[in-house]
């Protein structure tokens, strides 16, 4: 999550735009109410008119050819695909609606037309995006897939135009635009009591009218759950689709009003405003949380509202012929926007469900997404054309369990024939591929190491590429794991494959080998991706991510920054999980109408204090995810870099989600923002209660147990890995409900034990597997050693010394009276070597790594952290 401020190449737009922009936005209002213009083609004396045919995929061009390299790449990677009449050739043609960026008398003109309504910096800014996203005219049932396949395409030109440049791919540029102004409001929360909520909406309306689907025991089961049969659970699962400030635009409102969703009478209006009476009934109940006036806040910001699109960038890929993000979030259909005709959408049946909370992604229980078999034919006829291909996906398998092996992804036609299958056994990634060399199964499979256990249940960047040169190749976060042995002078050509078969996720087509976990991206590419792009797009991450502008201006004095500008302090913020926000990364910037991005002139400041900064949500400062609260920060001239701002600090903090992204609104607090303090209360400290009698014999605790937030920055301050890492925070949010919630140390149970114990696992191994931290903390350890040589007398003290430095036990007793001792927790450290080496000198490949790993686990989530 570290984006660097160099990497963000932040660029800073005048709001202009041409005449013929201009033109489009105000023709467009006119002629979109009456239909496109049905005025004939002017006559073209110099150039008789185009000749257009249909060839089923696209269309052939037969006018005037392209003057210029750059307009035949506009032509190959925008025109061919928008000029359809189903798509903007139906309007935007000579003579017709302008701008005419789809006419197909001459090229040329078209690519004029489209320069003022494209932006090849940033595809996803351009007002053709724009425009479609809107609804406009877009050929799909959904205007959001219109416009990522528009992005896809206008992207394709723009990373033509760079690598014919040798620039390689577009970078990631990202453009701050000064978002609404907005003041901070009273915020109704959500109360913790499901009382009102069930008396008022889910007893009348939920569980009576829509627990035919929403409910998890119904013959249908579709998400959210908020018609369940637990009432507690249909809560949590409704408050993200009520609007307590404005229940008129509760999402389950709407979905009565403007889609006639599921009905419960003859008028869906009706409807409508019944469930918009019930919920006004429980949010008369509420009072509305008052921001303290005394606090130092800024303007407040929604996600889905005001938040700018996080261009990941950086992405390679100019030979996908098949994208899958997710990004819908409803529905039956996950979309194919690589933009490769024809699109390749999958259906979606059974027990699959769209991640919650804003986050992109299908978790898979058991069901299916299946592409048809005819439009599966595209992945036989690219592939077999290049002889090479890549899938690369983003997954979380639920569990290490699953055997097969479980299909994640397959292009098959049964349990015992296909083209190819990325699968799931136990810790293995597993591909099979039909070759000339194997059976049709694509047996025998390749898989990554045994004993190295590298599929974990956390999400992960996986990628199997094949060539016939090189064979099949796996690569997991970015690093090589297998490469098969590939034989000289034989056939490995995949010119065998069938075309009948279908793509399918999360199950075979028989209904077997059902996969459990979640797919957060999936991509199929038609050459095989090399380790610099693999590792490029695993950096690049996956997901929704948004800049959050935070204005503080108003908190400045006169002269503090230079006349007519605007001070923010901005965060990095994505939708983690259906529990949390992550924000991360803030950083002080300027946006002066008078400056560039990239200009190399001081920003004029004064210096400007910042100190204590806390995230507010709803009204209020939220209780946990506090990480800023310590920020001492000096803005100035010297420290502030022209065009990327002053960053704050490097750490993230998760905020828990309470009504959802569209509907949560953020707030700054500060202690002090340069002018202006806020003097905090001293926190109070409970009163002094004289403690029970205990019976005889028993006596009242005198330590206690480190809570989850506690024990998760502990483990995040012994390994040196940051919390933020996606292995860490993928498990943290899967254990953080396992973990204690308070130090009494009576309430600690074994479920509590096992969620450290994982924990600690995961932190552990990304400390072992990772040279450049694992190599300062144990200096002395050879982790390229055989265990019998690594772990000697002398070796095994470079490994445990450390760790119980690290677990502050120095004296005999440990740091606490009832602690552990030194000698004691050593001995069970050597204890556990001695078990886990016992194979000597015939250990498999790995050992020495695994047992560092174990030894770093148990000790550090041991006792010795936990009690306090």
């Amino acid at each position: 999550m570290n984006l660097s401020l160099r990497k963000r190449r932040l660029n800073i737009r005048r709001l202009a735009l041409n005449v013929c922009a201009l033109w489009w936005m105000f023709g467009a209002i006119l002629l979109t109410t009456s239909g496109c213009s049905q005025d004939s083609a002017p006559t073209n004396d110099i150039n008789p008119p185009a000749v257009v045919e249909d060839d089923g995929v696209g269309i052939v061009y037969k006018g005037p050819s392209p003057t210029t390299a750059d307009v035949q790449r506009f032509m190959v990677n925008v025109w061919s695909n928008i000029a359809l009449d189903s798509r903007c050739g139906a309007c935007h043609i000579e003579g017709g609606q302008m701008p005419e960026f789809a006419r197909r008398d001459d090229i040329d003109q078209a690519y004029v037309a489209a320069s003022t309504v494209v932006d090849l910096e940033t595809p996803s800014l351009s007002r053709m995006v724009a425009k479609v996203a809107g609804g406009h005219n877009c050929w799909l049932p959904e205007a959001s897939v219109c416009a990522d396949t528009l992005v896809t395409w206008i992207s394709a030109w723009a990373n033509a135009a760079n690598a014919a440049a040798g620039e390689g791919a577009a970078k990631s540029v990202i453009t701050l635009l000064p978002p609404e102004v907005k003041p901070v409001k009273d915020s109704k929360p959500f109360p913790e009591a499901s009382t009102d909520f069930e008396s008022t909406i889910y007893s009348p309306f939920l569980r009576r009218y829509c627990a035919e689907c929403h409910a998890a025991d119904s013959p249908t089961p579709q998400q959210p759950y908020f018609a369940g049969s637990q009432v507690d659970a249909a809560y949590t699962a409704a408050k993200s689709k009520i609007n307590l400030n404005a229940p008129e635009r509760s999402r389950m409102v709407a979905r009565l009003q403007e889609e006639s969703h599921n009905c419960w009478s003859a008028s869906c209006a009706n409807d409508a405003v019944a469930l918009q009476k019930a919920i006004e009934q429980f949010a008369s109940g509420i009072e509305a949380v008052k921001v303290n006036d005394k606090l130092v806040v800024s303007n407040a910001l929604q996600l889905a509202a005001d938040g700018i699109v996080a261009n990941t960038g950086g992405r390679v890929e100019p030979d996908i012929i098949a994208k899958y993000e997710f990004k819908t979030g409803h529905g039956q259909v996950a979309y194919d926007t690589s933009g490769q005709e024809p699109a390749l959408n999958l259906n979606l049946s059974g027990d699959v469900a769209w991640l919650e909370g804003g986050v992109w992604g299908l978790r898979f229980l058991g069901g299916r997404a299946q592409g048809a078999t005819a439009v599966s034919k595209k992945l036989h006829r690219k592939i077999t054309f290049t002889q090479e291909y890549s899938i690369e996906a983003w997954v979380a398998p639920a569990n290490v369990t699953q055997e097969g092996p479980a299909r994640i992804v397959s292009y098959s036609g049964g349990n015992n024939s296909r083209n190819f299958t990325l699968g799931q056994s136990m810790y293995n990634y597993d591909v099979m591929n039909r070759t000339l060399i194997t059976d049709l199964n694509g047996e025998p499979r390749v898989s990554t190491p045994n004993a190295d256990e590298i599929l974990q249940a956390t999400l992960q960047h996986v990628v199997i590429t094949f060539s016939s040169l090189e064979g099949r190749r796996i690569y997991v976060n970015g690093e090589l794991i297998t490469q098969e042995p590939v034989v000289d002078d034989v056939d490995n050509s995949i010119s065998n494959w069938d075309d009948t078969f279908a793509l399918i996720l999360g199950v075979e087509t028989s209904g077997m080998y059902p996969w459990l976990g979640s797919m957060r991206f999936l991509g199929i590419h038609s050459r095989a991706l090399t380790a610099e792009s693999i590792m490029a797009n695993y950096e690049a991450g996956v997901g929704e991510k948004f800049f959050l502008l935070f204005r503080v201006t108003d908190n400045l004095s006169a002269g503090a920054i230079s006349e007519g500008a605007e001070a923010y302090v901005v965060f990095e913020v994505e939708p983690y999980d259906s529990y949390s926000y992550l924000f991360a990364n803030p950083f002080f910037y300027i946006l002066d109408p008078n400056k560039t991005a990239t200009s190399t002139a001081p920003v004029p400041l004064k210096d400007i204090q910042i100190e204590g900064m806390r995230i507010g949500v709803n009204g209020r400062e939220t209780l946990i995810g506090q990480a800023y609260a310590n920020v001492k920060a000096l803005i100035n001239t010297q420290n502030y870099i022209a065009g990327e701002g002053q960053s704050l600090s490097s750490l993230g903090a998760l905020i828990p989600v309470e009504q959802g992204k569209s509907l949560d609104e953020f707030f700054l607090t500060f202690d002090t923002l340069e002018a202006k303090t806020f003097i905090r209360p001293a926190e109070v400290t409970a009163p002094q209660v004289e403690p029970e009698d205990t019976p005889e014999g028993d006596q009242p605790a005198t330590v206690g147990v480190k809570t989850f937030a506690e024990i998760n920055a502990s483990l995040a301050q012994m390994t040196g890995v940051s919390a933020t890492n996606p292995a860490v925070k993928e498990i943290y949010q899967k254990v953080r409900q396992q973990l204690p919630v308070d130090e009494n140390m009576e309430g600690f149970l074994p479920a509590h034990h096992m969620g450290v114990t994982q924990l600690a696992v995961t932190y552990c191994n990304a400390l072992i597997n990772s040279p450049a931290l694992r190599n300062p903390k144990f200096p002395d350890f050879d982790f390229n050693a055989q265990p019998s040589t690594a772990f000697s007398v002398t070796g095994r003290a470079a490994m445990i010394t450390p760790l119980l430095n690290a677990l502050v036990i120095t004296s005999s007793a440990g740091e606490l009276n009832s602690g552990p001792s030194v000698q004691a927790t050593r001995t069970e450290l050597n204890k556990l070597v001695d078990i886990m080496t016992r194979c000597g000198t015939s250990c498999p490949a790995g050992t020495t790594l695994n047992t560092a790993t174990a030894v770093c686990a148990a000790a550090l989530g041991s006792a010795a952290m936990l009690v306090q």
